[in-house]
């Protein structure tokens, strides 16, 4: 379609021109009849080139060509381009998803952590209290159990005193474990016991094995003691 439209192109400007030239009154005829008429200029048609055409027609149809190629190359390039960076974003994506998702689960693993660490605190610290009670308690025991071997060693059974007798005494100690105050909570229902019993009671004081802890040395301070024949 082209080489057509080119080659009607150069026959049209050709026939106007040899058109022109047979047509073309100078100015000499218009002014004077007598004057000697010049001899015309003859133009010769020519036929166009046709080799020279194709090959004109043929380099502007490569160029086209060469430009719709050049277009396909860019298009395919914007493509692969785009489909490149969807590619890096949708890896760039998952990234981010794979950090946040392991960001949650650092924190929750954090969180675990910091329960467990909490929950052993506390059983430690139970623990801890447990033993600490139980030390102290063991050591009150001790000594009430020492006080009742120093009581033992000032008693006199009197002659002819019943079997089997006992009665229970609040004794109060100060800080050095002296008796300071001692009164019977409950009699033997034999006075004459319970009375030997007090006076035994008094002559043990102070008590000798007072224990170390300052819990336990309080809890002795005011105790109950059962003092049995």
């Amino acid at each position: 379609m082209l080489y057509i439209s080119l080659l009607l192109s150069i026959l049209l400007h050709g026939l106007v021109i040899f058109y022109l030239g047979f047509n073309y009154d100078g100015p000499a005829n218009r002014t004077s009849n007598n004057a000697k008429i010049p001899k015309p200029v003859i133009i010769k048609a020519s036929l166009v080139n046709k080799a020279a055409v194709d090959k004109e027609v043929k380099y502007l149809l490569q160029q086209e060509r060469q430009r719709q190629q050049q277009q396909r190359r860019n298009k395919q390039t914007l493509i692969k381009k785009q489909q490149q960076l969807a590619i890096k974003k949708q890896k760039l994506d998952q990234i981010q998803k794979e950090i946040l998702i392991a960001k949650q689960q650092l924190s929750k693993e954090r969180e675990q952590a910091q329960q467990q660490a909490l929950r052993q605190q506390q059983h430690a610290q139970q623990q801890q209290q447990r033993e600490m009670h139980a030390a102290i308690n063991l050591a009150v025991d001790q000594a009430k159990a020492s006080f009742k071997k120093q009581v033992q060693q000032h008693w006199l059974r009197p002659y002819g005193l019943a079997q089997n007798l006992q009665c229970c005494f609040d004794i109060h100690l100060d800080p050095t474990g002296k008796i300071i105050a001692i009164s019977i909570v409950d009699s033997s229902g034999n006075t004459a016991f319970d009375a030997l019993a007090q006076k035994a009671i008094e002559h043990a004081s102070p008590l000798h094995s007072l224990p170390t802890n300052k819990i336990a040395l309080q809890k002795l301070q005011n105790f109950r003691f059962i003092f049995e024949s």
